[in-house]
């Protein structure tokens, strides 16, 4: 399906958590990303294996190898991993380490915002 707008970006999870590649292990984390590219994303999505577990570098680095598009962390970023993490991708999106519970259901904490974006500052 086509929603003709202009300026808007796909991000793709490349190795799906819970999809069949994922739990089979049938194919190379590289060869899931070269066809995510080829299907139209414009940024290649590495995560962990549930919601909020860190990918690892090799997840970030299996993925890269796949593609020539900017690939970033989507799952576990914290300020004890950022350096690590970001050292290998191009961005993050982070969701459920903001919030006072932990998961998706809680409120945003301003402080770990704070405290992360500091840590990722000081990277730049």
């Amino acid at each position: 399906m086509q929603i003709e707008a202009d300026a808007v970006a796909v991000f793709a999870d490349v190795h799906v958590k819970h999809g069949s590649h994922a739990i089979v292990a049938d194919r190379e984390v590289a060869e899931q990303a070269r066809d995510v590219e080829f299907f139209g994303a414009d940024v290649l999505i590495a995560t962990g294996s549930r919601t909020g577990d860190p990918a690892g570098v090799g997840d970030v680095e299996d993925v890269r190898a796949g593609t020539d598009r900017p690939v970033f962390v989507g799952s576990g970023l914290n300020p004890d991993n950022a350096a690590e993490l970001l050292r290998v991708a191009d961005g993050a999106i982070v969701g459920s380490w903001f919030r006072t519970t932990g998961d998706m259901w809680g409120m945003v904490d301003l402080g770990k915002v704070s405290a992360l974006m500091e840590k990722v500052q000081a990277l730049r």
